[in-house]
């Protein structure tokens, strides 16, 4: 497997996105990443959903050979790492 990057991104206008790229520095110097749009939706208990359609997850999957599974491990762990216990659920619509 490459070495990836895979995150949730909210823009300044408060769109999000979910981002799949190489961590090579060379090409985080390029932009060498696919962004695509998702939406985000926290419910009352904390949860979060984050959610792309098909036809996205298939370019994210033949860019980068990704899985929804590998997607939602790196999506918990981004939000552990910013201090965040809700749970996040990662679903293709």
């Amino acid at each position: 497997m490459k070495n990836l990057f895979i995150q949730s991104f909210m823009d300044s206008n408060g769109e999000t996105f979910l981002e799949v790229g190489s961590t090579k520095q060379q090409d985080i110097d390029n932009g060498v990443f696919t962004s695509v749009p998702s939406s985000f939706n926290v419910v009352s208990n904390g949860t979060c959903f984050i959610e792309i359609t098909k036809v996205d997850f298939n370019k994210l999957k033949s860019d980068w050979g990704v899985s929804e599974t590998q997607i939602q491990i790196a999506l918990r762990n981004q939000w552990l790492r910013n201090g965040s216990n809700n749970s996040i659920i990662f679903d293709v619509k």
